[in-house]
């Protein structure tokens, strides 16, 4: 299910468990969101709509709206968000025992979009599955109906849809018919019957089953019955074709009716005591008629009869003559893509006791891994697209293979070409703190991805080429704990391979600038933003001052990659201002080791281009003079020279008009020299000092000391 209108879920934070204070209001995307949305509220607000927006979304905010700070945060939002509508809060119930279950197995079995993680063991990025009796204990903060109650009661008066009351095909009448001034809606699902099976209980009994056979894989592998090597779906299919053998029931129903394997059960007291108790508390009266308590007691009786709250006692069964004997059989066994593959990988690596590869002393010299690690705005692009990407196949002449960025449509759209390595870079280096990234999936997902890739280049004996100048924003957090913890990481994931780091430099002052006019300027992906006030969830241009205290000051970036990444293997710095930038291939080429014919293919291009004297150079608009503009407007918009009922857009064209009607000029550099023209300018001399230091600091950092970030 995905939303209709995507800005109601960019409104929402992707997981509420990372909220604090003030990080909403921090957080540009759910701030286009939100504004997007209210935009489309008062559309339909002078249209005289009524709205009906449904996501269960909600219901992760409620346990933290009644307790945390950033949770008020968020209800003071959508509060103004909903101004000028009579706001009702629609909670359907569900008994708590039922509704727990029910969590259960949808929140350990695989679902389309998160495939991966279920297959793969905890310790490889994997999801960890849990028992019946771990899961109930984690979710002890009361029915999930009362907390959204409770969370949401500020927004409006609450409308409760009993689902104990109707069946599932008439929870189309239990909604219409209880929402105000829906008269048609509810004479529609009240005389329309709504042909929809009930679910088949011996469906859900196999899905149990697939979750108990992911659990007994996992315990197996965890505990050391078999080799670390064996990857989960192998073995999760290799237990299951032993259970046949056996005989065993692939119904769970019958499974525990039979007893025919050690069961681990919940003692439903406690939970069935809960459950009356929030039941009464929500539905008093249904309560005391016949279908509340003696219903609910039924129902609580039937599941468990069925083994709703029972789980495969794993650890007994394992103990288990036939499942020792199994084990001991299969405990070596290591699946691969072929044969010929894993021949090809045993020749090249011999494993120690950690079941690490390492690299095999008869094999001669290493594979190379270049490593350009940036930093941004000293010609990265420029290097990824028309150097590596489109010269793919002259690098492999060399025996390099690119993994880095490519051009998918225009220029301005540099995307990973594979793209677990997005996925292995953390999306903002800034949440980083200890151990957060060995619990984030998706991270280490692509992590083991992009190992098991580099492992099959090692077994090729292929040179690897990486570009990501992402690794660039990790550099300035290198020393901090979370810092180190990644970088290890990587080292580990490099293991096998002579890596070489690769930095390009760019003198200070000018990537200054060069970082203030990309961070400003409008961009293809961000449109919406650039466009907005910045009250309404626009982005704030910053002054040159402003950014160059906030950001600038730490020091030049490239001392900054060479310092970080010097553990993972030896600094190659390329220097952007010693070459024009169609050289930069050259320089690239001739620098990484052993690449004499992508040496020689740019060395060729560079030269027949110097010869050829051609004019290339063509008008472009002043990047800086736009960023100006959206300046002005902002400062108009901000100092109430204006009402917020004109669009930025419109704001800045009306400026760009005037301007133009004043003859001003239409660079920066005409008004630089038009000594009457008002300008706040940095501190030239400071930032000279600052240039000439980098340079200074940068012309021995090839040496093996760790160089000091003296900026």
């Amino acid at each position: 299910m995905r939303f209709e209108s995507d800005f109601i879920r960019m409104a929402l934070p992707a997981s509420w468990r990372n909220l604090h204070a003030g990080w909403v209001s921090r957080n540009n995307r759910l701030q286009t969101g939100k504004m997007k949305l209210k935009e489309e509220l008062s559309r339909h607000l002078k249209l005289n709509h009524n709205i009906i927006i449904s996501a269960e979304e909600f219901g992760g905010l409620a346990e933290y709206v009644v307790s945390d700070e950033a949770g008020n945060e968020i209800i003071d939002g959508l509060r103004e968000i909903f101004d000028g509508f009579d706001v009702k809060i629609v909670v359907v119930y569900r008994r708590l025992h039922e509704w727990l279950i029910s969590a259960y197995d949808f929140q350990n079995r695989p679902q389309w979009y998160n495939k991966e993680i279920f297959e793969a063991f905890p310790d490889n990025g994997g999801v960890r599955i849990t028992s019946i009796q771990s899961h109930i204990q984690r979710n002890k903060s009361g029915h999930p109906a009362i907390t959204c109650i409770k969370g949401f009661e500020k927004l409006g008066p609450p409308i409760l849809i009993n689902l104990e009351a109707v069946e599932a095909n008439q929870l189309g009448k239990g909604f219409a018919c209880s929402i105000p001034n829906a008269p048609e809606s509810c004479s529609f699902f009240t005389n329309e019957y709504i042909h929809k099976a009930k679910q088949n209980a011996a469906n859900k009994s196999k899905d149990r089953m697939e979750i108990e056979f992911s659990r007994m894989s996992q315990t197996a592998y965890l505990s050391g019955l078999v080799s670390r090597q064996h990857r989960k779906v192998d073995l999760t299919n290799l237990i299951k074709s032993q259970w046949e053998e056996l005989g065993l029931d692939t119904d769970f129903h019958e499974l525990v009716k039979n007893k025919s394997v050690p069961l681990k059960c919940l003692d439903v007291s406690n939970l069935l005591t809960e459950s009356l108790e929030a039941e009464k508390s929500l539905l008093p009266s249904f309560y005391d008629s016949k279908e509340g308590e003696q219903s609910l007691r039924a129902s609580m009786t039937k599941m468990e009869s069925d083994g709703a709250f029972c789980n495969i006692n794993v650890e007994k069964l394992f103990e288990r003559e036939e499942w020792l004997t199994f084990f001991k059989e299969h405990k070596n066994v290591v699946y691969v893509k072929s044969k010929y593959e894993w021949e090809k990988l045993i020749n090249l690596h011999k494993y120690n006791s950690e079941n690490k590869p390492m690299y095999s002393e008869n094999a001669g010299e290493k594979p190379s891994l270049i490593l350009h690690v940036g930093p941004q705005k000293t010609g990265a692009e420029y290097l990824q697209h028309s150097v590596l990407a489109m010269n793919n196949e002259i690098f492999k002449e060399d025996n390099y293979y690119y993994l880095g960025k490519v051009n998918t449509e225009s220029f301005s759209k540099m995307e990973f070409k594979f793209d677990y390595i997005r996925g292995a870079l953390a999306v903002n280096w800034k949440n980083m703190h200890d151990g957060w990234l060995y619990r984030n999936q998706r991270l280490q997902n692509g992590k083991n991805r992009l190992k098991k890739e580099l492992l099959k280049q090692l077994s090729k004996g292929h040179n690897v080429i990486i570009s990501a100048t992402e690794f660039s924003e990790l550099a300035r957090y290198a020393r901090s704990p979370g810092g180190k913890e990644i970088v290890d990481g990587w080292k580990e994931i490099f293991d096998g391979f002579d890596v070489k780091i690769v930095v390009l430099y760019c003198r200070f002052h000018e990537w200054v600038l060069n970082a203030y006019n990309a961070r400003n300027q409008l961009k293809w992906f961000q449109k919406e933003r650039y466009e907005a006030w910045q009250d309404h969830g626009g982005v704030r241009i910053s002054d040159l001052q402003e950014q160059y205290d906030d950001e600038c000051k730490e020091g030049h970036p490239a001392i900054s990659c060479i310092n970080a990444f010097r553990e993972f293997g030896s600094p190659i710095l390329i220097s952007f201002e010693e070459a024009e930038e169609n050289q930069l291939g050259m320089n690239f080429a001739c620098a990484i080791p052993n690449a004499p014919n992508a040496c020689n293919h740019f060395t060729d291009e560079y030269l027949q281009n110097k010869n050829e004297d051609n004019d290339v150079s063509t008008s472009k608009p002043d990047v800086r003079m736009e960023i100006e503009f959206s300046r002005m407007a902002q400062k108009a918009h901000s100092s109430g020279i204006i009402s917020d009922k004109y669009e930025k857009v419109d704001v800045i064209d009306q400026i760009k008009a005037q301007w133009k009607s004043l003859g001003l000029g239409e660079t920066l550099r005409e008004l630089a020299r038009d000594k009457s023209f008002p300008l706040d300018c940095l501190d030239g001399s400071e930032l000279q000092e600052y240039s000439l230091t980098a340079d200074k600091v940068l012309s021995s950092s090839l040496s093996n000391q760790m160089v000091e970030n003296k900026v």
